[in-house]
C-alpha cells in the first residue's frame, strides 16, 4: 500500500491526477473517496487532507500549490492502515 502522510497547504491547491486506478482521497473527519485518472481536484486553503493509491496501486500525480512565507505545504503525521481503508 502506498504511503502517505496528511499535508495543509496554505493556499488553494490543485492535484492533477495523471494516472492511477483506484486513488482515495479524504479530508479530517470525512472517509475516503474515489478519484480516477484524469481528474482535478481542488482543495481548499488550510484543509487537512490527504491522497494516495489503493492497496496494491501504483500512482502519478501532479500538485500544484501557491506558497506563502516560502512554504507550499505543511507536511502532518502518515496516514494509518485504517484511515485507508475508510475505518
Amino acid at each position: 500500500m502506498a504511503r502517505a502522510c496528511r499535508r495543509l497547504a496554505p493556499r488553494c491547491a490543485l492535484i492533477v491526477i495523471v494516472a492511477v486506478n483506484p486513488l482515495v482521497m479524504a479530508t479530517v473527519g470525512k472517509g475516503p473517496l474515489p478519484i480516477r485518472t484524469g481528474d482535478v481536484v481542488r482543495i481548499p486553503p488550510n484543509v487537512h487532507h490527504w491522497h494516495g493509491a489503493a492497496a496494491e496501486t501504483a500512482m502519478s500525480h501532479v500538485a500544484i500549490a501557491e506558497s506563502v512565507d516560502g512554504s507550499s505545504v505543511t507536511w502532518l503525521e502518515q496516514v494509518s492502515d485504517d484511515a485507508y481503508r475508510g475505518q
